[in-house]
C-alpha cells in the first residue's frame, strides 16, 4: 500500500463566508473562502464539509493514493459509511464526492477525529475569512468582569 499521508481539514463560518483550510502533515497549507449562503445556513458544518472536499481534492490533484483525513466533525465518517443518513444536498454531495473519488482514483481514504483546538488546520479555516488566531485569551484583562474563583 502507498504511504499514507495525513491532511488536517477544518472549516469556519462567519457572516455567510466559509472558509475552509488545510493542513498537510508534509507542511503545506491551504485555504480559501466562498459565499454560498445556502451552505452556511450549515454554519461550521457546512464549512467542515467544504474543508474535507478540498482536502480529498488535494490528495487527487497531488496523486495521493493512501490519506487519512483529519476532522473534528465526528458526522463525517457517520455520513460516508452510511451509519449516519445523508440528508441534505451537502452531505449527499460529500458522500458521493468521496465514493467517486474512490472508485475513480483508487484511493484509500480514512477518516480520523481530532480535537477541534488541535487540528493544525484551525487558524488556517479562520484566518481565510478574517478571523484572527486563536491564541490563549487573557481573562486578567477584563479586570473586575470575571470573579475571583479562589
Amino acid at each position: 500500500m502507498p504511504k499514507l499521508t495525513k491532511i488536517f481539514a477544518d472549516g469556519t463560518c462567519k457572516d455567510g463566508l466559509i472558509g475552509w483550510g488545510i493542513q498537510v502533515e508534509d507542511g503545506e497549507s491551504k485555504s480559501d473562502k466562498i459565499e454560498d449562503i445556502e451552505l452556511a445556513k450549515l454554519y461550521n458544518i457546512g464549512a467542515e464539509i467544504q474543508a474535507v472536499i478540498q482536502a480529498v481534492a488535494y490528495a487527487v490533484k497531488n496523486n495521493l493514493k493512501n490519506i487519512e483525513v483529519n476532522t473534528d466533525l465526528a458526522n463525517i465518517p457517520k455520513w460516508v459509511d452510511g451509519s449516519y443518513k445523508a440528508n441534505n444536498p451537502y452531505t449527499k454531495g460529500l458522500v458521493a464526492f468521496i465514493a467517486k473519488v474512490r472508485a475513480e482514483h483508487k484511493m484509500n481514504i480514512t477518516f480520523h477525529i481530532i480535537d477541534g483546538e488541535h487540528n493544525p488546520a484551525h487558524d488556517i479555516a479562520r484566518s481565510a475569512i478574517g478571523i484572527g488566531t486563536t491564541e490563549e485569551f487573557d481573562l486578567d484583562s477584563l479586570g473586575e468582569f470575571i470573579p475571583d474563583l479562589s
